[in-house]
């Protein structure tokens, strides 16, 4: 692939995600951008600066993240990776409990390049989304969550430690709304039933977590209720540690 053709593509990436985050239609983007809907890609897929902070502006990135992403030689798609998905995987869970977050996203992308069921590609999301969130990059932790419950896997593990990861990134960002809304609906599906596997009970204390520090945070806000929000964040917060040190007599292991 052509070094123009592969910064058009990424471009075109870069604005489909902006829409995603934002949830604005191309004529919205394009106003904000300041460029015609049908042009927003320039056809010699070097933009100006203007069109690159503007969609690190969108997407709340940093102006250089978005440049080294367009302009980066390295295309992913050009590699040959040899080493088997499930070997990656765990190089990748290792990475993570070393605190190596760099380290773990580099594999996470070898990972995409070896992924061939939905499974295997909401996996691959889901470890980037340990990564980005480790290197304190939420906003694209959030990407990444709702790229790997978009993939069509029906695995009830994988779905729900995506699922809480989601909220958690809402969390970070200060969506307290969408962040209480996400871990609420993983809750009342997951805290009265079986929990299937240790995944599935991880996603279910992060869930309590994030619902209790929601609340926590509501504090700030709320006059009249505080009291109730109050005993809300305690419950969910405990129920967390509850879960998170049933876990650990199960699972025991550093993390």
């Amino acid at each position: 692939m052509a070094k123009s053709d592969s910064q058009r593509v990424k471009l075109s990436r870069f604005v489909d995600l902006a829409r995603m985050y934002r949830g604005w239609s191309r004529t919205e983007l394009s106003r904000m951008l300041g460029r015609d809907p049908s042009k927003i890609v320039p056809e010699s897929g070097n933009p100006k600066l203007d069109l690159l902070v503007g969609l690190a502006d969108a997407l709340d990135w940093n102006v250089g993240d978005v440049a080294e992403s367009v302009w980066s030689d390295q295309d992913s798609s050009d590699r040959i990776e040899t080493s088997p998905f499930r070997e990656l995987g765990l190089e990748s869970l290792k990475a993570h409990e070393a605190g190596r977050y760099q380290e773990m996203l580099q594999i996470a992308r070898r990972m995409r390049l070896v992924a061939k069921t939905p499974r295997e590609h909401a996996i691959t999301c889901n470890r980037e989304v340990g990564a980005w969130d480790g290197l304190g990059r939420y906003p694209r932790a959030l990407e990444s969550c709702q790229e790997g419950l978009s993939v069509g896997c029906t695995d009830i593990d994988v779905r729900s430690m995506l699922q809480a990861n989601l909220a958690n990134a809402h969390y970070t960002l200060w969506h307290l709304l969408e962040a209480r809304t996400v871990a609420r609906d993983l809750i009342e599906r997951l805290d009265l039933g079986p929990h299937r596997g240790e995944a599935t009970r991880v996603a279910l204390a992060l869930a309590h977590y994030v619902r209790g520090n929601v609340a926590r945070r509501q504090l700030d806000a709320e006059t009249t209720d505080r009291a109730e929000i109050a005993r809300e964040s305690s419950a969910h917060l405990r129920r967390s540690v509850e879960l998170h040190l049933d876990r650990a007599a199960d699972f025991p292991s550093p993390d």
